[in-house]
C-alpha cells in the first residue's frame, strides 16, 4: 500500500512497476473518495480500506510505502476541523496497527532517524568524516566555534522555510566568517538555537540514494554552476550537471554500514568530496526525494523501490 497524495509523481513512477499489486490511498481524499472501516468482530479483524472501486483488507497488506500524505484542508468552522481531525485519527489508527509488516518511510522511525546528532554519531561510527558541528544559543560558545573554524555553514535545524503571502520560501545554507558573525546582534543569535558546521571545501557533491542494499550514486557538479556553490538547492536542478559515477568501494561500505545501523530501508544521503579526495557525510533524509536523480541519470530507483515491496508479497 502506498500512502501519499494525488500530486506525487514519485508514487506514480513506483506504481508503474507495481501494477495491480498496489493499493494507493490519497490521504487528502479520506473523507470523500476513500472509506476506512475498522472492525473487530467475534475476535476477527475485518478492517479494510476501499476507494476507486477497489478494496483491500488490512490483513492482506504486505508492506507500506509512506510517501507524502497530506491532511484534507481545514474549513472555517470548528465542526469541520473536528471532522477532519477525526478522519485523520482513523487513518492513523488503521496504519499504525500494521506493526508486523515492513514499512518504507514509517513516520515514527523517520522522525528518530532525522535527528542531527544521531545521524552524525552514526556516520562517525560507520567511518565517515563529518564537519565539526555545534547547535547552541550560547553566544560565547558560538564565537569560540567560529574563531576556531573560520568559515562556517549556517543551516536550519528543523524549520525548512516559511509561508509568506501564500508563497513557500525555503531556508538555504549560508556561509559566514568571524567578521560577519560579529556584525550580527548578539540578542538575535541567542534568541534561539543555531545549527552551525565548519565549512568544508568542495570538489563535488554527491546525492546517494539507497534502497535496501542497492546504491544509486549521483554526482552534483555544484562547484561548476554559478549560484549553486554554497547550496545547490538555490538553483533549478536541471541547470546543474548531474551524472552517474561509481563510488569507491570503501565509501559504499560506509554507506551500507550506516543504513544497516539505523535499519533504514531507504535513505537519501548527501556527501561532499573535497579537493583532497576526502569524503564528508552531511545528512541523510530517510524519506527524501529521488525522482529527479532517476530522470537525469537513468538509474532505476523507482523499480528498486517497487522490487523491495514486491519481495514481501
Amino acid at each position: 500500500m502506498i500512502v501519499t497524495n494525488e500530486d506525487d509523481p514519485h508514487a506514480d513512477k513506483v506504481i508503474d512497476h507495481l501494477g495491480e499489486n498496489v493499493f494507493r490511498i490519497n490521504t487528502e481524499k479520506i473523507l470523500g473518495d476513500f472509506n476506512i472501516n475498522i472492525s473487530i468482530y467475534n475476535g476477527h479483524n475485518n478492517s479494510f480500506i476501499s476507494g476507486y472501486n477497489r478494496k483491500i483488507l488490512q490483513n492482506d497488506i504486505s508492506s507500506v510505502y509512506y510517501r507524502r500524505p497530506v491532511k484534507p484542508l481545514d474549513e472555517v468552522s470548528s465542526f469541520d476541523s473536528v471532522r477532519i481531525g477525526e478522519a485523520w485519527g482513523a487513518l492513523y489508527h488503521f496504519l499504525h496497527s500494521l506493526s508486523n509488516i515492513p514499512w518504507m518511510g514509517h513516520p515514527l522511525n523517520d522522525k528518530k532517524n532525522s535527528s542531527r546528532l544521531l545521524q552524525l554519531d552514526t556516520a562517525v561510527s560507520s567511518g565517515f568524516n563529518v564537519p565539526e558541528t555545534l547547535i547552541s544559543k550560547n553566544i560565547g560558545e558560538i564565537k569560540r566555534f567560529v574563531s576556531k573554524n573560520g568559515k562556517i555553514a549556517v543551516k536550519p535545524i528543523h524549520v525548512r522555510g516559511f509561508n509568506d503571502d501564500k508563497f513557500w520560501t525555503p531556508y538555504f545554507t549560508e556561509v559566514i566568517d568571524k567578521k560577519e558573525l560579529f556584525k550580527v546582534d548578539t540578542e538575535v543569535i541567542s534568541s534561539t538555537y543555531n545549527y552551525i558546521q565548519k565549512y568544508i571545501n568542495k570538489k563535488r557533491e554527491w546525492r546517494i540514494t539507497v534502497v535496501g542494499n542497492k546504491i544509486f550514486p549521483c554526482v552534483i557538479e555544484s562547484q561548476k554552476s554559478i549560484g549553486a556553490e554554497l547550496d545547490w538547492r538555490k538553483k533549478k536542478y536541471e541547470h546543474i550537471k548531474h551524472y552517474y559515477e561509481k563510488i569507491p568501494n570503501q565509501v559504499s561500505d560506509k554507506i551500507l554500514d550506516y543504513i544497516n545501523k539505523l535499519d533504514l530501508p531507504f535513505g537519501a544521503i548527501d556527501l561532499i568530496e573535497t579537493p583532497e579526495q576526502e569524503w564528508y557525510f552531511l545528512e541523510c533524509n530517510p524519506n527524501g526525494q529521488w525522482l529527479w536523480i532517476e530522470e537525469l541519470t537513468n538509474q532505476p530507483i523507482s523499480k528498486a523501490i517497487a522490487d523491495w515491496h514486491l519481495s514481501y508479497l
